[in-house]
């Protein structure tokens, strides 16, 4: 069941959806069928030695399973 993105032709909505065998899929804000189904790439691994980055900045930093804000 693969996660999909799609863009809704009749109201220009921009969603992802998941999307079961043989299953009809319809735009969630009009309810329309007509959807052209975007591509989406990959996310690349990290590099070999990186950090991870801090999303949120220093706000998150003691949050729990938060990475470190010390570089």
């Amino acid at each position: 069941m693969p996660l999909r993105e799609f863009v809704c032709l009749a109201c220009a909505n921009q969603f992802e959806t998941l999307v079961f065998q043989n299953e009809e899929i319809s735009c969630p804000k009009c309810s329309s069928i007509n959807l052209n189904q975007q591509w989406s790439l990959p996310a690349a691994p990290p590099s070999t030695g990186s950090k991870m980055q801090n999303p949120c900045g220093p706000a998150c930093c003691k949050l729990p399973g938060m990475p470190s804000c010390a570089n």
